[in-house]
């Protein structure tokens, strides 16, 4: 059977990004590794790491090399469940898209069984729209009374636990 690969972004998935001041922040040297991680969550996803139906990946972007290195970092420190090579982390400059690098870096389209779980939704629009499935991660930031009119796709909040994620991903 072949494994359904999950990529997981960092800042507001699996770590507090818009508690601390991200705008300027995010530019400067050690601001990612400090970041505090959603400890429920990133429990989740150091066991589904574990299992074997599943190959777990992290993937997210940087504005600086300093960025990338302080995610990978962050990764090692609060998800050591995860392979150090499925950390991908990428400098953001806003023409490459998170399908489009996952893409070339894999040398293949996106299936269905490639799955990303992201805040975010203009990567989740076009991770669908590659090919791949999207699960919007509700945090305590951007709630559900905040999705409905923005996201209508499957959505995870990241405070439900394994067994609510377990269901989500079986049904895909």
């Amino acid at each position: 059977m072949k494994k359904k690969k999950i990529f997981f972004d960092l800042d507001g998935t699996l770590a507090r990004f818009h508690e601390e001041d991200w705008q300027d922040g995010m530019f400067k040297d050690g601001f990612f590794k400090i970041l505090k991680p959603y400890k429920e969550f990133t429990r989740v996803v150091n066991s589904l790491a574990s299992e074997d139906d599943f190959e777990v990946f992290v993937l997210s972007a940087a504005p600086t090399e300093q960025g990338v290195y302080d995610k990978k970092v962050w990764t090692e420190n609060n998800l050591p469940s995860v392979n150090k090579d499925n950390v991908i982390v990428m400098i953001s400059d806003c023409k490459t898209t998170k399908p489009e690098y996952v893409r070339k870096l894999f040398g293949k389209t996106l299936t269905k069984d490639d799955i990303i779980v992201d805040d975010y939704n203009v990567n989740l629009v076009q991770w669908e729209e590659a090919g791949g499935t999207a699960i919007k991660a509700v945090n305590d930031f951007n709630n559900k009374k905040h999705i409905a009119p923005h996201w209508d796709g499957k959505v995870y909040d990241i405070f439900s636990g394994e067994e609510s994620l377990h269901e989500l991903l079986s049904n895909i």
